[in-house]
C-alpha cells in the first residue's frame, strides 16, 4: 500500500542515526575539541586547554594610552635634554645623577605603557605627581647661566617637561585606566554577536580556526553555509 510523502512511519520503526552531531547540542561545549564543558571547568576535559582567560576590557589601544605613552616618552627625552645641560654647565653629581635616572625611568614606563601593562599605568600616577613637584622646584630654583640663550633652553626644557608631566598625569587619572583593566571571559564555541552575513560568519570562522578553535569555527562556517548554500 502506498504511502503518502510525510505519512506516519509504521509501527515499531525508529529512525535512527549514528551521527553525533555535538554543536546541536543545548550544553555548552569546548571551542577547541567540541567536548562538553560546564560552568565549574576551567579546562576542558577532552583537550586539557584552559577554558577561562583574561582579556583586555579595549581590544586595542585607544588614543587615550597612545597619547600617555607619548607624553610619558617625551618626559624621558626631556630629562636626558636636562642632563646635558647639565654635564654643559658643570653642576653637581646629585643632579646629574637624579636627571639620569629618571631620563631612565621614564623610558622604561613608556615601554610598560606601550605593552599595555597594569603596573606601569598604576606606577606611572605617583610618579608623575612627584616628579611634577620636582620639576616645579627646580624651575624657581635654577641656578643662573652666564649664557642667556642656554638660560632660555633650560627655561623652556623645564615648561615643556612640566606640560608633557601635568597632561600625562591628567592623561592617567581620568582617561587611560580603561585601557589597562582586564575581565575574565570563559570561552565557549557560541556564535559570535554583531554577525550579519554569510561572508562575516565565514571570516569569523576563519578567524577562529587560526586560534585553534575549530568546534567555534564550525559553528560559524555552518551558519555561512545556511544563509548561502549555492556559495
Amino acid at each position: 500500500m502506498n504511502r503518502e510523502a510525510g505519512a506516519v512511519s509504521p509501527p515499531g520503526f525508529r529512525a535512527t542515526s549514528r551521527f553525533d552531531d555535538v554543536w546541536a547540542r543545548e550544553q555548552d561545549i569546548c571551542p577547541f575539541c567540541a567536548s562538553p564543558v560546564d560552568g565549574a571547568m576551567e579546562s576542558c576535559a577532552g583537550c586539557r586547554r584552559r577554558l577561562v582567560h583574561s582579556r583586555y576590557r579595549y581590544a586595542h589601544e585607544s588614543t587615550s594610552q597612545v597619547t600617555l605613552w607619548v607624553l610619558t616618552l617625551a618626559t624621558g627625552f626631556l630629562y636626558v635634554i636636562l642632563l646635558l645641560a647639565d654635564l654643559i654647565q658643570e653642576n653637581g653629581l646629585p643632579i646629574l645623577v637624579l636627571h639620569a635616572f629618571l631620563g631612565l625611568v621614564f623610558f622604561g614606563l613608556s615601554v610598560g605603557l606601550y605593552m599595555r601593562f597594569f603596573w606601569a599605568w598604576a606606577a606611572s600616577i605617583p610618579l608623575l605627581m612627584v616628579t611634577l613637584f620636582l620639576g616645579l622646584l627646580e624651575l624657581m630654583v635654577q641656578p643662573v647661566v652666564t649664557s642667556a640663550l642656554l638660560q632660555s633652553l633650560i627655561s623652556v626644557n623645564y615648561l615643556l617637561l612640566l606640560v608633557a608631566q601635568a597632561g600625562a598625569l591628567l592623561v592617567a587619572i581620568i582617561f587611560a585606566g580603561p585601557d589597562f583593566s582586564r575581565s575574565q571571559e570563559r570561552m565557549v564555541a557560541r556564535l559570535e554577536r554583531g554577525l550579519v552575513n554569510a561572508h562575516d560568519y565565514y571570516v569569523a570562522g576563519r578567524r577562529y580556526a587560526a586560534q585553534g578553535m575549530w568546534a567555534k569555527a564550525v559553528l560559524h562556517w555552518q551558519r555561512a553555509a545556511a544563509q548561502a548554500p549555492t556559495n
